[in-house]
């Protein structure tokens, strides 16, 4: 789920196509603060949208309103499918512990585990996971 960043009237939305060069020129050139958005709750819905299962994960909840707007994407979705399969993991980090998380998922899928035990695992994972600064 990408984020957006504003620079002024200008949005940049933070996809692969995302000219970075042209996006720093305007942080550079503005006098105004850029700012910066989570995804909000309905495009985290179309994303969860014809997916069997689902499993998220999101910037530390403390950083940023992305894991509450994939929670109420979360309550839209069951109010349409009562029995989607989807769990969402507030990574409680905002950096490389995430690339760890996104391996360990892909990992387990690839072993053959169900969503359920997916979902167990990863739980038991972040909770032996530790992010140190130095």
């Amino acid at each position: 789920m990408p984020f957006s960043l504003q620079i002024e009237d200008k949005v940049y939305v933070d996809t692969l196509d995302l000219n970075i060069d042209e996006m720093m020129k305007e942080i550079y050139a503005s006098s105004e603060p850029a700012r910066s958005a989570c995804p909000s709750p309905e495009a985290y819905l179309v994303a969860y949208k014809g997916a069997d299962n689902v499993i998220v994960l999101t910037l530390t909840g403390g950083m940023s309103g992305s894991y509450n707007s994939a929670v109420v994407g979360e309550k839209m979705l069951r109010e349409e499918n009562s029995k989607a399969n989807i769990h969402i993991i507030n990574t409680l980090s905002a950096g490389g512990q995430n690339d760890l998380f996104l391996l360990k998922i892909n990992e387990l899928i690839k072993e053959g585990l169900s969503f359920d035990e997916v979902v167990s695992e990863m739980t038991k994972y972040q909770e032996n996971t530790k992010l140190i600064f130095l």
